[in-house]
């Protein structure tokens, strides 16, 4: 429906909002490809053409080129000087850019909503840390030799889908109800079950529509574009679950939380139980820190 520039403290994205006929909400996707930004055409990227949506580059019926460039169809960087809307006939390419092979595919991460982790910083999860941890990586440049011999240095490119589906998707009510019940002793599979609901309620369809929309499926309809993804997850039903919606996952690349990579024994204890509860009662694929005891198991969880 629209897409804007947005400057973050990792860099500047291009947020998408998009609507669907499945479960009437507004799912977003948080693209990073710095190469669409860049003002000197005569850089070298390792990709092309750019992340951009299909739906959003069509023309819509009787709009104008400022209908185009409000909602976001359009080249470049915006400004009074520059109003470009963009061709859905033309490729969006870098003029003159010199493409470097040996590139990796976007890496891309599917990050659920979560009110409690991502605004009041709420200890219960990680969400918010993995939101920022996944734009961090998202960002990453890399370094790869061209044909001749020169090390040049790429932008680090690819999405972060972000489903509006709180609480694993039960919604903010239950969700909340469920801590009362976790504060009781049970642990966030037991909760959900106690309220009536599955112990994850969210599905992927979606997200894998938007990843087609972006032309990071690795579909056979357009093979030129669709270079399939990394997904940054941990885990196994989030990479079941896109590949039979028809994505293809190239690599899984573990989210490993910031407490366990710094070994840090008094940050993690907040959060050990849920972290726990990821690994063993949940089946995520990450190993388990070398400090700290086995605890009972509750709390929520997430990725």
């Amino acid at each position: 429906m629209v897409r804007t520039r947005v400057p973050t403290p990792h860099g500047e994205i291009f947020l998408h909002l998009y609507h669907n006929n499945r479960d009437n909400k507004e799912h977003l996707a948080i693209v990073v490809d710095p190469a669409q930004l860049l003002e000197d055409r005569t850089v070298t990227v390792t990709h092309a053409p750019f992340i951009r949506s299909r739906s959003l580059n069509a023309v819509w019926p009787r709009e104008t080129p400022v209908d185009r460039i409000t909602r976001g169809a359009y080249v470049g960087r915006l400004s009074s000087q520059s109003q470009n809307p963009s061709d859905p006939d033309t490729v969006v390419e870098l003029p003159g850019a010199k493409e470097v092979g040996g590139a990796p595919s976007p890496l891309v991460r599917i990050h659920s909503e979560c009110f409690t982790g991502e605004t009041i910083g709420s200890m219960r999860c990680d969400c918010g840390e993995q939101l920022d941890e996944a734009l961090r990586q998202i960002f990453q440049s890399r370094a790869l030799r061209t044909g001749d011999g020169r090390e040049v240095i790429v932008p680090g490119r690819g999405a972060v889908v972000y489903m509006r589906q709180e609480g694993r998707g039960i919604g903010l009510l239950a969700k909340l109800r469920a801590y009362n019940l976790q504060d009781l002793g049970h642990d966030t599979v037991s909760a959900n079950l106690m309220l009536g609901h599955g112990a994850d309620e969210r599905r992927y369809e979606v997200a894998a529509a938007i990843m087609r929309d972006l032309g990071l499926s690795g579909g056979e309809s357009d093979p030129q574009r669709d270079s399939g993804i990394r997904l940054l997850t941990n885990n196994p039903d989030k990479v079941a679950s896109l590949e039979d919606a028809g994505v293809r996952v190239t690599e899984r690349v573990p989210m490993v939380p910031r407490t366990w990579r710094c070994q840090d024994e008094d940050n993690y204890s907040f959060s050990k139980k849920y972290l726990r509860t990821k690994v063993l009662r949940m089946g995520h694929m990450l190993s388990l820190p070398p400090f700290g005891g086995v605890e009972s198991m509750d709390s929520s969880y997430s990725d």
